[in-house]
C-alpha cells in the first residue's frame, strides 16, 4: 500500500479508494516522518485543496477524525500521541477550510454536528496542548 500511495504523490489528479483512505487515516501520526509527513499529510491535505476526494471520502475523513476523541484522545501523553494530535489537527483545518471556501466542492459539506466538534475540539486542543515537539 505504500509504495502505491507513494506513486500517487507524482501524479498530477491521483484518485484514492476506500482502502487507501483508511490506511492513510491510520498512519496519521505514524512515528516515521516519511510516512507522516511526505505520505500521510500531503496526500490528505492535497485531496482536500486540490479536491481530489469525492464528496463521500470528504466527510468519512471528517467523521473518523471525531470519532474516536478526536483532539482529546490521549492529551495528557506526550511522544507518539502529539503527532497523531497534531497532524489530525492540520487535516481538521484543511476540512474546515475547504468548508468555508465558497469555490470549494466541499462548501458547506460538513454537517452542523461535524463542523462544531471540530471547532470545538480544535480550541480545546489549542488551550490544552502542552508538548511543542517540533517547534
Amino acid at each position: 500500500m505504500y509504495q502505491d500511495l507513494l506513486r500517487k504523490i507524482a501524479e498530477e489528479k491521483p484518485n484514492y479508494n476506500q482502502e487507501e483512505i483508511q490506511w492513510l487515516l491510520d498512519h496519521l501520526g505514524d512515528p516515521s516522518p516519511e510516512i507522516r509527513d511526505e505520505l500521510v499529510f500531503t496526500s490528505l491535505a492535497r485531496g482536500i485543496q486540490e479536491e481530489l476526494l469525492t464528496q463521500e471520502q470528504f466527510h468519512f475523513i471528517a467523521e473518523v477524525l471525531t470519532s474516536d476523541e478526536g483532539l482529546y484522545k490521549e492529551i495528557n501523553k506526550v511522544g507518539l500521541p502529539v503527532l497523531e494530535r497534531s497532524f489530525r489537527a492540520l487535516i481538521y483545518t484543511n476540512l474546515l477550510s475547504a468548508d468555508v471556501n465558497q469555490q470549494s466542492i466541499f462548501y458547506q459539506g460538513l454537517n452542523a454536528g461535524i463542523r462544531n466538534v471540530l471547532l470545538n475540539q480544535g480550541l480545546y486542543y489549542i488551550s490544552k496542548e502542552k508538548d511543542t515537539t517540533g517547534f
